[in-house]
C-alpha cells in the first residue's frame, strides 16, 4: 500500500472519528446543559424556599419578640406598682412616725413650760411667804417696841406722878406742920420781935421745905423724862431697825421676783423658739417625707420600660423580587432565572478530498512533508470542530476542549501545512 493510499485511509479513519466525536460531545454538552439547568433550578427553588422560611422565621422571631417585649413591659409596670405602693406606706409610716416624735416633743415642752409655770410660782409663793414672815415678825417686833415703850412710858409716868404726888403730899405735909406751928405759936400768946422770929423762922423752915420738896420733885421729873426720852430713842430704833426688816423682806421678795420674772421670760422665750424650731423641723421632716416619696415614685417610673413597638414590617420576598413566571403555577418565581445558549448542532466537518493527498514521490523528504501536511490539515479540522462545538456556558468542547484551545489546534494546523511545503 503505497503512501498515499495510506494517507487517505488515515484521513478517512480521522474523519469518521471526528463526526464520532463530535455527536459524542455535542451529545455530552446537551447533557451537561440539561443537568446545569436543573441544578440551577433547583438551587433557585432551594434558594426560594429558604427565602420564604427566613420571612416566615423573621416573622415568628418579630412576635416572639415583641411579646417578650410585653412580658418585660408589663413585669416591669407590676414592679413600678408595686414600689409605688410599698412608697407609699413607707411614706404613711414615716409621718407616723414624724407625728409621734413631734407629739412627744411638743409634749416634752409642755411639760418643760408646766414646771417651769410650776417653779415660778412656787419659788414667788416661797418669796411672798418669806416676805410675809419678814413682816410678820417686823409687825411683831414693831409691836414689842410698841408695847415696850408704852410700858417705859407708863412707867414714867407713874414714876413722873408718884413723885409729883408725893412732893404735893410733902408740900402739904410742910405746910400744914408750918400752920401747926405758927398757930401753937399764936396760941402760946407770943408777940413782939421773938414771936415775929420765930414765925418768920417757922415759914423759913416751911418754905425751905417746900423748896428742897420743889427741887426734889424736878429731879424726879428730870429723871422721868431723861427716862421717856430714852424710851423714845429705843423706839425710834426700834422703829428703825423695823422699817429695815421691811424694807430688807420687800426688797428681797421684789429682787427674787424679778429674777424669776426674768428667768420666766427668758424660758418663754426659750420654749418660745424651741416649739418654733420643733414646728419648722416637723414641716421640714414631712417636705423631706415628701420629697422622698417623689424621688422614690420616680425611680419607680424610671423602672418601667418604653413600652414595645412592632418593629417595621418584614418584607415578603415575594414582594420584593417580582419575577414570577406566568407558565410556573404551582410555585410563584422570585429569583431571576438564567439564560441559557442553546447547544449547535454539530456540523460535520468537510472531508479531506482525495485528491488533496499528494501521489507518491521519490525521497523520503518529499513523503515526509505529505505527511506533515496531512497531520496540519487533520490539527484545522479539529480546531475548527472544537471552536464550532464549544457551548456559551462553559462547558468542554470537542475532546473537551475550550474554544482557545480549539484556536490553538487550527493555528498548529496552519502551521504544520505551511511548514509541509518546504519539504
Amino acid at each position: 500500500m503505497t503512501i498515499r493510499e495510506s494517507t487517505i485511509e488515515h484521513n478517512d479513519e480521522q474523519w469518521e472519528h471526528i463526526k464520532k466525536q463530535g455527536r459524542q460531545q455535542q451529545k455530552y454538552n446537551e447533557d451537561l446543559l440539561f443537568i446545569q439547568k436543573k441544578a440551577d433550578e433547583a438551587n433557585l427553588r432551594a434558594s426560594e424556599d429558604q427565602m420564604i422560611r427566613n420571612y416566615e422565621d423573621a416573622r415568628r422571631t418579630q412576635e416572639f419578640e415583641l411579646n417578650q417585649a410585653y412580658k418585660f413591659y408589663n413585669q416591669s409596670i407590676l414592679r413600678s406598682d408595686a414600689q409605688k405602693d410599698f412608697n407609699a406606706i413607707a411614706e404613711a409610716a414615716a409621718r407616723d412616725e414624724q407625728a409621734v416624735k413631734f407629739h412627744e416633743d411638743m409634749l416634752g415642752l409642755a411639760f418643760d413650760k408646766g414646771q417651769s409655770v410650776l417653779d415660778y410660782y412656787g419659788n414667788s409663793t416661797g418669796l411672798k411667804v418669806n416676805r410675809h414672815n419678814a413682816l410678820v415678825q417686823a409687825d411683831f417686833k414693831e409691836a414689842e417696841g410698841k408695847n415696850k415703850f408704852e410700858y417705859g412710858m407708863a412707867q414714867a409716868s407713874e414714876e413722873k406722878r408718884r413723885a409729883l404726888s408725893a412732893s404735893q403730899i410733902r408740900t402739904q405735909q410742910a405746910i400744914l406742920e408750918g400752920m401747926k406751928a405758927a398757930g401753937a405759936m399764936k396760941a402760946k400768946g407770943g408777940a413782939g420781935r421773938s414771936a415775929v422770929k420765930s414765925v418768920l423762922g417757922v415759914m423759913a423752915e416751911s418754905g425751905a421745905m417746900k423748896a428742897g420738896i420743889a427741887s426734889a420733885l424736878m429731879y424726879a421729873e428730870n429723871a422721868a423724862d431723861l427716862d421717856i426720852a430714852q424710851l423714845k430713842d429705843f423706839q425710834i430704833l426700834d422703829q428703825t431697825m423695823v422699817a429695815a426688816a421691811r424694807n430688807q423682806a420687800n426688797m428681797d421678795h421684789d429682787f427674787g421676783m424679778q429674777k424669776l420674772d426674768s428667768a420666766k421670760a427668758m424660758d418663754n422665750l426659750i420654749f418660745d423658739a424651741t416649739e418654733k424650731s420643733i414646728k419648722r423641723k416637723n414641716e421640714l421632716v414631712k417636705k423631706q417625707i415628701a420629697n422622698s416619696r417623689m424621688q422614690a415614685d420616680m425611680k419607680a417610673d424610671a423602672m418601667v420600660l418604653l413600652e414595645p413597638e412592632r418593629t417595621p414590617e418584614i418584607r415578603a420576598p415575594w414582594l420584593t423580587y417580582m419575577n414570577d413566571n406566568p407558565e410556573t403555577e404551582d410555585y410563584f418565581e422570585m429569583l431571576l432565572r438564567p439564560e441559557y445558549v442553546d447547544i449547535p448542532e454539530f456540523i460535520v466537518p468537510p472531508k479531506i478530498p482525495d485528491g488533496m493527498v499528494p501521489y507518491d514521490q521519490k525521497g523520503g523528504s518529499s513523503g515526509f512533508g505529505q505527511v506533515l501536511a496531512g497531520v496540519g490539515a487533520v490539527a484545522s479540522i479539529i480546531g475548527t470542530a472544537g471552536a464550532a462545538l464549544a457551548p456559551a456556558v462553559g462547558a468542554g468542547a470537542l475532546f473537551g476542549m475550550t474554544a482557545s484551545q480549539a484556536g490553538y489546534w487550527s493555528l498548529a494546523g496552519s502551521t504544520a501545512t505551511a511548514a509541509a511545503g518546504f519539504f
